[in-house]
């Protein structure tokens, strides 16, 4: 069997898979509490202090899966947070009686859920009542990451306090490490988790492919390469932590943005975000090894700062791209794609100059479609359309890539010829003229233009050489259309 049949075939083992899951509701809903409880278990593994966390990505999954799925996802969760309460008691080896565990385990579920479905719905209504743009969703995203986070922490805590889980006075201590925990957790891994089960479940309420899922301009090895260096950073900083054991050691930590900012700006948001949860998890489980416990509260902090400017970060590309765009729109005539008005007659003004300092020839050709008023009055605007894209197109083949083709409006075009003589233009338009001839289109028409010459001389500014090549088109209509006239 071939590579290429092999491909094939995992494909579509893979597709009945993901298509039988689809279709069966209990087993979304297993898998996903398989999964709740791996993450749940990998952040409990990292606790700063008891039920504090270097970082606990549950946050992120919880908060994904009420934003992707919704209310339906709150009993599977509800399930999660009292097995989870189950296997802390058991990590902890705190021996307390079922009944009271299952009680903490509701009170941890409620505040845990509900504070995170608060800030699901606000993201939802934001993403609904505004232009959903990477930015806006950015800014949005940290701030509800700040808050439910910290919601979570006092409700989870009091809860705790209150079903005796925790001693009255040791949430004092506790619930600066949780909330940033969850706050890290959150920040990191939502998006991600947004992604996947957006992808997973057959009707997301809340869809970010558009933002992560770009293709990529770079290999997946020079992507390896950056995070192996965002990695090698960390293992040195953590390296000296451990030895100096100064807490000033610890705080270099932050230099970890530069390799991440590199990636956010080269890298799509995908590759960017899975990046950022790497290194995130890379910090995590250093933590221990390297023996820079006491430093934790600092590393929470570096995963926070990482992710907020990797977030941030990601809208910088997002508005390079806007912006090219929108200079695209104001460069580009949208129909016909040739040079726009105004960008035109900025360029014109360039050639105007430089032809002066040089003492170069420069000319200019104005054109026009002849009729083109009874080909939209009786063909329609489509079929006028049509007429101007071969216009542009004929004019295109006909020019140099010094050249300057722009549509000056209506079926107006005008030809930049730099270096070029008087009796050169001519030649121009006449090979212009000539070959909209041969263009027919809808409806069987035939195009013909009118053209005017004009050569520009040393004092001319671009509206006295235009005026006179318009005047040399309007005499070329005069004459009878379908020829090329000088002035």
């Amino acid at each position: 069997m071939s590579d290429l049949s092999i491909q094939f075939s995992i494909r579509d083992k893979l597709t009945a898979i993901q298509s039988y899951v689809l279709k069966h509701g209990l087993v979304q809903a297993a898998l996903f509490i398989a999964a709740w409880l791996i993450v749940f278990g990998s952040g409990a593994l990292l606790d700063v202090v008891n039920y504090a966390s270097l970082w606990f990505p549950a946050a992120g999954l919880t908060f994904a899966v009420l934003v992707v799925v919704g209310w339906r996802s709150i009993l599977p969760l509800m399930f999660c947070a009292v097995v989870g309460t189950f296997w802390t008691d058991s990590i902890y080896g705190l021996n307390t009686p079922p009944d009271e565990l299952f009680v903490t385990g509701i009170l941890f579920g409620v505040g845990h859920i509900a504070s995170y479905y608060i800030g699901a719905r606000l993201l939802l209504y934001i993403s609904d009542t505004s232009l959903q743009n990477l930015p806006r969703l950015a800014t949005c995203f940290l701030i509800l990451s700040a808050v439910c986070s910290f919601l979570a922490t006092i409700s989870v805590l009091t809860a705790l306090v209150w079903s005796g889980a925790i001693d009255d006075g040791s949430h004092v201590d506790t619930w600066l490490p949780f909330w940033i925990g969850d706050l890290a957790g959150m920040a990191v891994t939502a998006p991600i988790f947004c992604f996947i089960i957006a992808k997973l479940y057959p009707h997301p309420k809340f869809w970010i492919g558009e933002h992560l899922n770009q293709k990529s301009t770079t290999s997946f090895t020079e992507f390896l390469y950056k995070c192996s260096l965002g990695l090698g950073l960390l293992l040195v900083v953590m390296l000296l932590a451990s030895i100096s054991e100064a807490p000033e050691a610890a705080y270099a930590a932050f230099f970890l943005i530069l390799p991440q900012m590199w990636i956010t700006y080269t890298e799509t948001p995908l590759r960017t975000s899975l990046s950022l949860a790497l290194l995130s998890l890379a910090i995590a489980l250093l933590v221990t090894p390297f023996d820079v416990m006491q430093f934790a509260l600092v590393y929470q902090f570096v995963i926070c700062v990482v992710a907020a400017t990797t977030l941030y970060g990601l809208a910088v590309p997002a508005l390079i791209a806007d912006n090219r765009a929108l200079r695209g729109m104001v460069l580009k005539d949208s129909l016909t794609q040739t040079t726009s008005r105004n960008e035109l007659i900025n360029r014109v003004e360039k050639e105007l100059k430089q032809a002066q300092r040089q003492k170069s020839e420069l000319c200019l050709i104005v054109f026009d479609l002849d009729k083109f008023k009874h080909i939209n009055d009786k063909f329609g605007h489509v079929a006028g359309d049509r007429a101007l894209i071969s216009a542009a197109d004929c004019a295109k083949d006909c020019l140099r890539e010094t050249d300057i083709l722009g549509r000056f409006g209506g079926d107006e075009f005008v030809v930049v010829l730099p270096f070029t003589s008087a009796d050169a233009a001519v030649l121009t338009a006449e090979r212009i003229r000539l070959r909209l001839t041969q263009v027919t289109v809808d409806h069987g028409v035939t195009l013909s233009g009118s053209f005017g010459v004009s050569a520009v001389t040393g004092v001319d500014s671009f509206n006295r050489a235009f005026e006179r090549a318009d005047k040399a088109l309007y005499r070329a209509k005069d004459l009878g259309r379908n020829q090329v006239c000088c002035m």
